[in-house]
C-alpha cells in the first residue's frame, strides 16, 4: 500500500488504505465462501491482468523512451555499501525515478 501512495496521491491516509484491504479479505472470509478455488482463480485471474498490463505499459515506454531512462536509474541507484543497498530497498523501495529526489 506504501507504494502506491508513493505513486499517486491517495485521497485517505495509508493506514485506511490499509484497512479497507484488510477488512475485504476479512468479508470473503466471514462470508462462508466455502469454494475456494473460485476465490483462488478470481484472484490468479486478477494477478495475471494486472502482470499482462505491467508488461505492456513497460514495453511502450522503454519504446517510447529507450534504455537511456533504465541507465540513468542504475547510475543513480548505485549503493556505496551492501549495507546501503539493503536500505535503499527495505528502506525506500527499489523504485526510484532518476531526476527526482526522493531518496
Amino acid at each position: 500500500m506504501s507504494y502506491l501512495a508513493g505513486e499517486v496521491a491517495l485521497p485517505f491516509p495509508l493506514y485506511v488504505g490499509t484497512l479497507l484491504v484488510f477488512v475485504l479479505f476479512t468479508a470473503i472470509s466471514l462470508a462462508g465462501l466455502k469454494e475456494s478455488a473460485r476465490v483462488a482463480s478470481s484472484v490468479l485471474s486478477f494477478h495475471l491482468l494486472t502482470m499482462i498490463t505491467l508488461v505492456v505499459c513497460s514495453i511502450v515506454t522503454w519504446a517510447s523512451l529507450g534504455p537511456s531512462w533504465l541507465k540513468a536509474n542504475w547510475a543513480v541507484g548505485r549503493a556505496e555499501t551492501p549495507m546501503g543497498g539493503l536500505r535503499r530497498i527495505f528502506r525506500w523501495g527499489v523504485c526510484k525515478h532518476a531526476g527526482t529526489n526522493r531518496i
